[in-house]
């Protein structure tokens, strides 16, 4: 559980640092400004100019912390040969000093990067096909002060100040890894710009451009080709329902006390907590006196995974709708955000995939790795198979969908599978929008 890990532990000593809970103020202003200030191409651009220079600056933070953790560890090593305790007790107070900042600097990173994927969210309309498709690639790497960044803010202030049109600093995102600029036209239309600092054409630019070319054409043909395959968006009609309502109690409950838990199904546990609120001289025994047991049908073999809103997982951001959009009150969105509060999904897979067999799909678990989330889920009925991975099931899991949704939408593949196998089929919810902020 999260609670075990090492990190989670850094986690809680940067949310007693004074800067930081003001750092999560700002966050609730931001997502805000996102919700009721979407359509205003101005606080667009201001709110995306912000987060540039709150990313920098973290970065700049974090560069010194590990100069001088560098520094103080070489130090130390000194130290230990001389035996110099009382010094070396100094030294190491001050390495976990700068530890801690430059934890707090990785997640002020991690939180302008979360909320640039709100802001790509709405921008696309909740179209996670077209973020399917424009995340597939490398991560991006860091923002830094450089002449081409001024260029892609000058090209930024041109589309949303001076034009008018809604657009996104790509950099910004988790889910955008293709081209500097997203472009929304106040008619409706999709378009992607890259910004280059010299009229240089080698290979590597002219394939980038193919590629933005294609995909520009893909928002309104929907399908192409390119060096990965044959790509078709299909729409699904189901329509998308949550557990939110549910678990708003759990949510009240867990900001009282510390904690909270529910089963929404008997293969889905959700445990809600808010780590400032919980005995730090007691946690282990705070939690094991307040958390919810395992369902009497789990059993000790049974494949267990658990998955939470805060911890550094390798998820799939493009199925995953970002914390600052869940539909909720914004200043819990923005503690999910900054780590005031945390959600553990807890998902037995024996159980699950007992369910889906009961909706006559035969089931096989397989791993690829030693990890559980390695494991996919092949579902077959009929002449069609399907493959998840249970990265993709916890990421639903996450965005806490009814399992009726994730039902229906396995029998809209069924009867709507595709004729043409070469093809690769990305998917979207024509509602999806409204069952999230």
């Amino acid at each position: 559980m999260v609670l075990d890990s090492k990190e989670f532990r850094e986690i809680v000593s940067v949310l007693d640092m004074p800067k930081y809970r003001e750092w999560a103020e700002i966050v609730e202003d931001y997502l805000t400004l996102i919700r009721k200030r979407m359509h205003n191409a101005w606080a667009l651009y201001k709110v995306q100019e912000s987060l540039v220079s709150d990313t920098i600056k973290a970065q700049d933070y974090q560069n010194l912390a590990n100069e001088n953790i560098k520094k103080i560890e070489d130090e130390i090593s000194i130290l230990v040969r001389q035996q110099r305790q009382d010094e070396l007790r100094t030294k190491n107070e001050q390495r976990n000093e700068w530890a801690r900042t430059r934890k707090f600097a990785h997640l002020i990173r991690k939180t302008v990067r979360n909320i640039g994927d709100c802001i790509a969210w709405k921008l696309l309309d909740y179209n996670r096909a077209w973020i399917g498709l424009l995340g597939d690639k490398e991560p991006i790497g860091k923002i830094e002060p450089s002449i081409s960044l001024l260029n892609e803010l000058s090209a930024l202030y041109n589309h949303t100040v001076t034009d008018d049109n809604l657009a996104l600093l790509n950099d910004l995102t988790n889910v955008i890894r293709i081209s500097d600029i997203t472009l929304r036209t106040r008619n409706g239309n999709y378009t992607l710009q890259e910004i280059k600092s010299s009229e240089r054409q080698d290979r590597r630019t002219r394939k980038q451009e193919a590629t933005r070319l294609n995909i520009i054409n893909f928002f309104s043909s929907g399908a192409m080709k390119d060096d990965r395959g044959h790509w078709q968006i299909t729409e699904f009609k189901t329509p998308v329902k949550t557990y939110f309502q549910e678990l708003t109690n759990v949510f009240i409950e867990a900001e009282k006390k510390g904690i909270a838990s529910q089963y929404l199904e008997d293969f889905f546990q959700v445990e809600a907590f808010f780590p400032d609120k919980i005995p730090k001289d007691s946690t282990e025994e705070y939690f094991h006196d307040n958390s919810m047991p395992w369902h009497p049908s789990w059993k000790k073999s049974d494949m267990i995974i658990n998955l939470d809103t805060f911890s550094e997982l390798k998820l799939d951001f493009r199925h995953y709708v970002p914390l600052g959009l869940f539909p909720l009150p914004i200043e819990w969105c923005a503690k999910l955000i900054t780590g005031y509060m945390i959600i553990v999904s807890t998902l037995n897979l024996r159980m699950l995939a007992d369910q889906l067999t009961q909706q006559k799909w035969h089931v096989e678990i397989s791993t690829k790795g030693e990890e559980i989330l390695d494991y996919t889920y092949k579902l077959r009925r009929g002449n069609l198979t399907q493959t998840f991975s249970t990265k993709l099931i916890g990421c639903l899991a996450l965005q806490f969908m009814n399992k009726e949704t994730i039902f229906s939408m396995l029998e809209e593949m069924f009867y709507n599978k595709p004729k043409n196998e070469n093809v690769k089929y990305l998917f979207y919810f024509e509602d999806e929008k409204n069952a999230y902020a």
